[in-house]
Parts: structure tokens; sequence; C-alpha cells
């Protein structure tokens, strides 16, 4: 089943859409509080984006990873 991110994901996304800020080629996205159950970095990642996320928590990063395995997504989210 595909993810529901939350609205705020959804609102960059089509800012950035909107405003011609995504290129054909190395658009990359950086989260900080990466979250855990589901990272919005996911969203970015199903468009094309290069991501790298950072948390604080272990337990944020550990359910950040098991989304990764499940929808087959490399998400590059660590602790930081």
């Amino acid at each position: 089943m595909k993810p529901t991110y939350r609205p705020p994901a959804y609102e960059f996304l089509f800012y950035l859409q909107r405003n011609n800020e995504i290129h054909s080629v190395e658009n990359r996205i950086l989260d900080c509080g990466a979250e855990g159950k589901i990272p919005p970095l996911g969203l970015f990642y199903e468009h094309g984006f290069q991501t790298t996320g950072i948390d604080i928590s272990d337990e944020q990063i550990a359910l950040a990873h098991n989304f990764e395995k499940e929808h087959s997504m490399q998400l590059n989210i660590q602790k930081g």
C-alpha cells in the first residue's frame, strides 16, 4: 500500500513544482528531524529526489529504516 504523508510534505513538493524548482537532474533534499514511521523524505524519493535525513532519536531512525525496507527506498537517514 502506498504511504500517505503529512500535508506539509505535499505542500512543499507542490510549492517546488509550481515555482519550477524541480529540475530533471540532481534534485536533493535534506530533512532534519527525519521522523519515523512515515518519513516525509519518502514522498520526495518517489519524485526522483536524492534524499538525506538526520534525526537525534535512535527509535525514530529505526522506524524510518523499517519504512525504507518495507517500501524499497533508500532515504539515507542517519543519526545527527
